[in-house]
């Protein structure tokens, strides 16, 4: 294994920034910066050393801990998000178990991302993938009820500022009494349409 062979494996596997450039952010792209490039790193033609610094073996163990924990996190924004832009809160679709188990698996789920970042604090990669690996759990189950609400939720109209209680005391009550008070109009109506032809098609006493 030589040097570039690492420098390599290490920019393309684990995405980790060369240790002899920056960043210009202002003309995004990047620039020598030799300052880092002596010591434990492959990087760079100041070292010929192929162990890693401490930083660059962090980045290692750290990176597919935050790409699992990154991907599952956007995964359940995603699902929650899609579905409270409809204005509805989720548990007022669910039954009160679903409900309770979907209040459970969000606080499984933060207590999980709580847990990561206090194992990579310490520089425990392997329990913190470990955690990372389990969000799966938490995330599928999320979205299983977060579907469930939305093939339970369905549009509704109704009249801005009206209260609820008033709303439905309104389709209860007053909706039927209407719909009752045009069909005796359209049959009076129609009586009398009938009742006129029949008079006119009589022929007059002499």
């Amino acid at each position: 294994l030589t040097r570039p062979i690492l420098a390599a494996l290490l920019t393309t596997l684990y995405g980790i920034l060369p240790s002899d450039v920056v960043i210009n952010h202002h003309a995004n792209t990047t620039e020598p910066f030799p300052l880092w490039s002596t010591g434990l790193t492959p990087y760079g033609y100041l070292s010929d050393s192929l162990d890693l610094s401490f930083s660059l073996t962090d980045a290692v163990f750290r990176a597919p801990v935050l790409s699992n924990t990154e991907k599952y996190l956007s995964e359940v924004i995603l699902a929650v998000k899609h579905y409270t832009s409809l204005g509805v809160d989720v548990c007022s679709a669910l039954s009160l178990s679903d409900c309770t188990e979907l209040a459970m698996r969000w606080k499984f789920f933060l207590y999980k991302i709580d847990t990561i970042s206090s194992l990579l604090s310490v520089g425990n990669y392997a329990h913190a993938l470990y955690f990372s690996r389990s969000l799966k759990h938490d995330v599928d189950s999320i979205r299983s009820l977060v579907r469930e609400a939305e093939q339970k939720t369905y549009p509704k109209l109704g009249c801005e500022g009206v209260p609820l209680r008033l709303r439905s005391i309104y389709g209860a009550v007053v909706l039927p009494i209407s719909s009752l008070l045009l069909l005796i109009v359209l049959g009076s109506v129609m009586y009398g349409v009938v009742r006129f032809a029949g008079l006119k098609g009589k022929p007059a006493l002499a």
